[in-house]
């Protein structure tokens, strides 16, 4: 699965490598280790604020979603899972330029 492509060396980025400690702010490229960044925060944006409206909707209008904390197991796990498929989106070579830092 296609996660997004470094604009320097075409290789494909790995949305949990460790490279990715410092992500959304800059990141490293697997390949080349040139330290990138997001032109746009939209897309992550757009992601985060989706996944946490449809969480609460979950957890406060599905039966038995707050017993024994079965919601926020839920949605922990359903976070990363989606991230994961998502990342091609988020982590698109439009998406990336190189880090311009302070």
């Amino acid at each position: 699965m296609k996660h997004g492509q470094c604009p320097k060396c075409e290789q494909n980025l790995e949305p949990f490598s460790s490279e990715f400690f410092m992500f959304p702010f800059s990141f490293f490229c697997n390949q080349c280790k040139v330290k990138l960044q997001l032109s746009s925060w939209a897309p992550l944006l757009l992601f985060f604020f989706g996944y946490i409206g449809l969480m609460a909707l979950v957890i406060f209008y599905v039966p038995n979603a707050n017993v024994f904390g079965l919601g926020l197991i839920f949605s922990l796990s359903g976070f990363f899972v989606v991230y994961y498929l998502l990342s091609g989106y988020i982590l698109n070579k439009g998406n990336l330029t190189y880090f311009k830092g302070s």
